[in-house]
């Protein structure tokens, strides 16, 4: 342990370079080994078995550690690895903990700063700005510059060196050699999956006894990621969990994405955002608020706005003396005998804020979708309408202006867009206008602007002016052509009758050569209907038959068509909307499509991304293509219900606002009596899976599942109870929220008569445990799939 004098010293250095502030009279421990140094051991255990295990080094001592299944059978062949049961292992960690100095948080005395304890010191961040992100080893910091005006990078002592113990789950592996030694290795267990092997530089031993163990030559493993933990008020709670922030407001839990937290205090209330699907930019999570009352919907309406005006109103820079002309002039409007409210412009503030009587604009805001913004809640509040900041009174009026007086954006996508991810939208603004004299001074004010010029769009709408439209677009349909790298698209009218055939091709991606193998192109031709073909490079022969898969799962094998013509062959899909529905599941996952086909004992390997691939112009083409996909592009949702007997059955639930649309399947629970019931559903803009339980005893949250004979997966789900008119029996419940991911799996391994096989436990009783297995065939078939496809979407 340091001196505390040297302590300071080591802080002010820290302040310097990093741009926090160390609270005083805190100390900084000493620096720790990262990770864990540890060694590999075999011995002779009889009759030609060999016991396998491991040691760690602590305090300069070798411990020994023995995991329960530890014996490698002399039957074991050759050059096949065998793993042991895992065993745990004390490690070095950083552990972090996360809260607020002012932590009597009131709706009156809110959040102030983010402060962050790291090996016994505390440090506040900057500008109520902290960003995390969990990395394999660590964990990146960042927080606002000493202006404010930027996010840095921040490094404290206590995460380079970290002093905190945790456990790191291990295993070990063997298999024997032909040689007639043993070759060890040994795998961490890192997010809830098993890492690629690691061994040491000698990792052979031979010549083994039964009187004495032998070693292998010593391994370094990393360091864990840091723990983190803390709370931000009263139940609201953040700890990490397999690589993953989980954040618990109110008993909810929700679960960052690609191991990314961005926290933001603003007034009252704290912005919490993680990253898209993706992992390519921000999208928002949740706001967490001191009271019932508070503006819950800020961080999902800011989002909201930006994907509506982010690239037209947003664009447009203003001077303080141009935001103003628009004020004036819109608030005249509405209220043609009081005085508008007051522009001004922050240097201080990344955002703006507005009331009745002024509208103050910060360094990162001064444009007009920002003016727009602000003046929605000005004339929300002179028109004394209560409302919780961003709700339902200020979103109706934001689109009400939009649709008034900026016409470039599109209010009824909007309204749309905004229904699908649950923001409150009011049937009618608090307050309406029947003058329309502030358009003119807009579109004056605009159309003279030498940046407009160059943004023609906005100047036409103000005045009234129509927009440019692609000539398919008039038949609902796009025409045009673009791409990048790897996806192209084109659609044009080839026909004297002016139908439109359209394209989609993927390049192929290879990460040995580098090297495209093969195209995958989507056509809808008015004289073919949708096909699916992979076109091989450099080939002209090709088996009928081809396995395909998504990602790490099993393969899947399908016989295709095959097709030549002169520059090489092809495979073509038999059922082309099928396949591309299953593709669909799996394109906001980052996932990757792998096609091989074997002929005459040689792989032909390809691998395409599918990540944007169904994001294209082309895309709302290619689903009207056919009179089988037509339900896919219909922007109502498909209204239907029936069943196949008693255990299966799909609706739409009318009564609920989105509509929620669901299929059910009954099964045994095993070796009982007792049914279990698989919701798979749409509700509230997401994707969700229940499982009703026809048992007596509560259920705990952790619940253990597989797909098909794919691994073992466990998770921490919700859990409660539940009764079904249909029947009045009381369910204990499980379910999982935002399961886009299971699902998309599901719906997958469904195509080939998969299974899904689920097992809860009685809380508190582990050794109680329930089992079912659901068959997939057909669950994702219902007409109520197109609902279920474009959920959340």
């Amino acid at each position: 342990m340091l001196t505390r004098a040297v302590g300071i010293v080591a802080l002010t250095a820290l302040m310097a370079a990093a741009l926090w502030v160390a609270l005083p009279g805190s100390t900084v421990e000493a620096q720790a080994t990262p990770g864990a140094e540890i060694r590999l051991a075999a011995r002779d255990f009889g009759n030609g078995s060999v016991s396998v295990g491991l040691q760690h080094r602590r305090a300069g001592t070798w411990r020994s550690v023995t995991p329960t299944r530890h014996i490698l059978p002399a039957s074991a062949g050759f050059n096949h690895w065998y793993t042991t049961s895992a065993t745990e292992i004390a490690v070095v960690q950083a552990s972090v903990e996360i809260g607020l100095r002012n932590r009597a948080w009131t709706a009156v005395d809110g959040p102030d700063q983010f402060t962050v304890t790291i090996g016994g010191t505390r440090y506040i961040a900057r500008c109520g700005r902290l960003n995390l992100k969990l990395q394999e080893d660590g964990l990146e910091l960042r927080t606002g510059s000493r202006n404010c005006d930027e996010v840095i990078v921040v490094e404290p002592g206590g995460l380079a060196n970290p002093t905190d113990v945790g456990m790191q789950v291990l295993r070990v592996a063997a298999r024997r050699l032909p040689t007639g030694g043993i070759e060890l290795g040994i795998q961490r267990l890192v997010g809830g999956q098993w890492e690629a092997l690691r061994q040491p530089i000698r990792p052979v031993l031979t010549g083994l006894s039964r009187s004495a163990w032998r070693f292998t030559s010593s391994l370094q493993l990393p360091t864990l990621p840091a723990h983190v933990f803390g709370d931000l008020r009263r139940g609201v709670s953040i700890t990490t969990r397999d690589s993953e922030f989980d954040l618990e407001v109110d008993g909810r839990v929700y679960r960052s994405r690609c191991g990314v937290l961005e926290l933001g205090i603003l007034t009252e209330h704290i912005l919490v955002d993680t990253a898209t699907d993706g992992c390519h930019g921000s999208a928002p999570l949740l706001t967490i608020c001191p009271t019932s009352d508070c503006d819950v919907q800020q961080n999902a309406a800011y989002a909201w706005e930006s994907r509506q005006v982010g690239e037209s109103l947003d664009q447009i820079e203003v001077t303080r003396s141009e935001a103003q002309t628009v004020v004036n002039a819109i608030f005249a409007d509405f209220f043609p005998r009081s005085r508008a409210p007051t522009v001004s412009f922050s240097g201080e503030q990344s955002h703006g804020h507005a009331g009745g009587s002024e509208i103050v604009l910060g360094t990162s805001v001064r444009n007009l979708g920002a003016v727009v913004h602000e003046l929605a809640h000005s004339l929300v509040d002179r028109a004394n309408v209560r409302d919780a900041g961003h709700g339902g009174a200020f979103t109706a009026m934001l689109l009400y202006l939009w649709e008034r007086y900026f016409p470039i954006a599109d209010v009824h996508a909007a309204r749309d867009d905004a229904e699908r991810r649950g923001i409150e939208v009011a049937l009618r603004p608090p307050i309406q206008t029947r003058f329309s004299e502030a358009r003119q001074a807009i579109g004056e004010l605009f159309c003279d602007q030498e940046l407009v010029r160059n943004e023609p769009d906005l100047c036409d709408a103000a005045s009234g002016g129509m927009a440019r439209s692609h000539d398919g677009e008039i038949a609902g349909l796009y025409t045009g052509w673009g791409g990048n790298d790897q996806v192209q698209w084109y659609a044009f009218s080839e026909l004297d009758n002016g139908d439109v055939s359209s394209y989609l091709d993927v390049t192929s991606e290879e990460r040995h050569t580098n090297q495209p193998v093969a195209r995958l192109i989507v056509s809808c031709r008015p004289d073919e209907g949708l096909s699916v073909t992979i076109r091989w490079r450099h080939t002209d022969r090709l088996s009928g038959s081809v396995d395909y898969r998504i990602d790490d799962a099993p393969w899947s094998d399908a016989r295709w068509q095959v097709s030549q013509w002169t520059e090489g062959a092809g495979h073509r899909v038999h059922n082309a909307v099928s396949f591309l529905r299953q593709l669909h599941w799996h394109a906001s996952g980052n996932s990757t499509l792998q096609v091989r086909d074997s002929l005459g004992g040689s792989f032909r390997f390809a691998s395409f991304q599918l990540t944007d691939v169904f994001e294209t112009p082309v895309q709302r083409n290619l689903l009207r293509c056919g009179l089988e996909s037509t339900s896919l592009s219909a922007e109502s949702p498909i209204l239907d219900w029936g069943n196949y007997g008693d255990d299966f059955w799909w609706g739409v639930d009318e009564e609920e606002q989105p509509l929620k649309s669901f299929v059910v399947r009954n099964t045994n629970i095993s070796g009982s009596s007792g049914e279990v019931r698989l919701s798979v559903q749409c509700e509230d803009g997401g994707l969700e899976l229940d499982l009703y339980w026809e048992v007596a005893h509560d259920l705990d949250w952790t619940v253990s599942w597989r797909v098909s004979n794919g691994a073992v997966q466990t998770g921490e789900w919700l859990s409660g109870t539940g009764t079904w008119t249909d029947n009045d029996i009381d369910y204990r419940w499980t379910g999982l929220k935002d399961a886009g991911d299971l699902i998309s799996q599901m719906a997958w391994a469904a195509q080939s008569g998969g299974s899904f096989t689920v097992e809860a436990h009685v809380r508190n009783d582990p050794n109680r445990r329930f089992t079912a297995t659901f068959d997939l065939d057909g669950l994702f078939d219902t007409p109520v799939q197109p609902n279920l496809a474009r959920c959340g979407r």
